[in-house]
């Protein structure tokens, strides 16, 4: 019935897998999508392939030095605290609202995690770096367990075997991406309770276990900062400054790890995922199924995953064909140019979700405990859909942000083409490129093709909270969570 109600005072407006209200606009036609994919090839990978014939960059040892002054605030350890204080806060809040509130759609908890910290942990990172390492309140209470133990932070009762690297934070991020894809009840303050509480529990006994060290690449979160933080401006250079550089050096300072390509490949087919979950093949294979949709789900949402690490391997080993050098080796080498195709694949998705209910994540805050409160002044107001122009809106269809994919393979193109292995007899490298390219303009047309595609709407099993409609009064009374569905209900 709410669902009903919004679709029907907002055409062109759908509810989707995460719980959040997103746009719909119409697709663009099966040609054009032929067109921008040959256009997109031909001219990104032959300017790529005429115009950098040689690397160019310089990794950690880029950039140029911020003034003495600045650094001497930022690496402070006043300025740190700062943070993770604010980090303590803002978790803090996160939980009150989440043990103490309502599990109502007017609770603000689920619209703070899956908005404005799963989507906006990327823009923050692309702007100021790795932050979720200095806001991590769970780095910060294992700090303060350590002072309480007097041990060293970084000193854990066991060393920190080499091969776990970044194999945990891809457990912790598909564990996430299926709470917030799959999981029944996603959006209910119950199942998300339940997920952070083990979440909080399993990593900060890993750092006790293994000391500070753990979070580097075994927090999910963290680890995932760290790399689209590789693409800031903003970074460290391998001498201890702090430097602007250019995003391309940040990534080429990118070390590979086991584990780090999984990491990324979830990143790449969960996104993946969850836009093809809308489409009308799945909702169809859905209903049509005798498995249960969380069963069917995890399959697709795993197999996405690897499909994405498939392609991936086998394209670079197929670049390999044309160089010298361990070819087992190459998926880890290319690494870099595909975190930011990861990152542009999220910003396109997510773009306006992000900018229209990052405001209503802002509007729910006043009232944590859905008790008529206006603690910051925002409760009565509404969404902005004027702050996006008509034609960006356009191009960036809400939740479906998919005109933009492009940008991020684009970025990927450039650094990838310095990974590759040298021909043998010398000579420069593009050559061995053909199957990394391949890749890349294969990923090109699929983004392509997912933005030609319509989503199917107003489909069962998709989850709401009320999003625009529940924003401009149009679900009364407040909708409560019927737990033997996936939709509000009056109540």
């Amino acid at each position: 019935m709410a669902a009903q109600l919004a679709g029907s005072a907002h055409q062109g407006s759908t509810f989707f897998a995460h719980g959040i209200g997103g746009r719909q606009d119409l697709p663009i036609s099966f040609s054009l999508v032929l067109a921008g994919a040959v256009a997109a090839l031909v001219v990104s990978f032959g300017a790529l392939g005429w115009l950098w014939r040689t690397s160019r960059l310089r990794g950690a040892a880029a950039g140029r030095a911020l003034p003495a002054g600045i650094q001497r605030v930022l690496d402070s350890p006043a300025f740190r605290w700062v943070l993770r204080v604010l980090g303590l806060l803002l978790a803090g809040f996160v939980a009150v609202a989440a043990f103490l509130g309502p599990d109502l759609a007017t609770n603000p908890t689920a619209t703070w995690i899956y908005v404005l910290f799963w989507v906006g942990i990327v823009p923050a990172s692309l702007l100021f770096g790795p932050v979720w390492r200095q806001l991590n309140p769970i780095r910060t209470i294992h700090l303060g367990v350590s002072r309480l133990l007097q041990t060293p932070p970084d000193r854990g009762l066991l060393p920190l075997p080499r091969s776990l690297s970044y194999w945990p934070a891809a457990v912790s991020l598909f564990s996430f991406t299926w709470l917030e894809l799959v999981a029944p009840d996603r959006a209910t303050t119950p199942v998300i309770r339940l997920y952070f509480l083990v979440y909080f529990f399993v990593h900060l006994l890993a750092a006790v276990v293994y000391g500070s060290h753990w979070f580097d690449r075994g927090d999910g979160f963290e680890a995932y900062s760290s790399l689209v933080g590789h693409m800031s401006p903003l970074g460290r250079r391998n001498d201890g400054h702090l430097v602007l550089r250019s995003p391309f050096n940040g990534l080429d300072a990118l070390v590979p790890a086991p584990g780090l390509v999984v990491t990324v490949c979830v990143l790449l087919g969960s996104t993946a995922y969850d836009g093809f979950s809308s489409s009308a093949t799945w909702v169809r294979t859905t209903t049509s199924s005798s498995l249960s949709p969380q069963a069917l789900g995890t399959v697709g949402l795993a197999g996405f995953v690897a499909t994405a690490f498939v392609t991936y391997s086998i394209a670079t080993w197929l670049a390999g064909t044309l160089g010298t050098g361990s070819r087992r080796a190459l998926p880890g080498a290319f690494v870099h140019s595909i975190v930011p195709i990861a990152a542009g694949y999220v910003i396109a998705h997510y773009f306006s979700l992000f900018v229209f209910e990052g405001q209503h994540a802002l509007i729910l805050a006043s009232d944590p405990l859905v008790k008529g409160w206006n603690l910051f002044g925002t409760a009565h107001r509404t969404i902005d859909y004027t702050v996006i122009s008509a034609s960006t809106n356009r191009r960036c269809p809400g939740r479906r942000d998919r005109a933009r994919p492009r940008d991020g393979r684009h970025l990927g193109a450039r650094p990838g083409s310095q990974a590759l292995p040298a021909p043998a007899g010398g000579g420069r490298a593009a050559p061995a490129s053909s199957a990394h390219d391949l890749l890349h303009g294969w990923r090109a047309a699929a983004a392509l093709h997912e933005l030609a595609r319509p989503s199917a709407q107003g489909h069962a099993g998709r989850t709401t909270l009320g999003g625009r409609a529940a924003d401009e009064g149009l679900l009364h009374p407040v909708p409560r969570w019927d737990k033997g569905a996936l939709s509000p209900t009056m109540g």
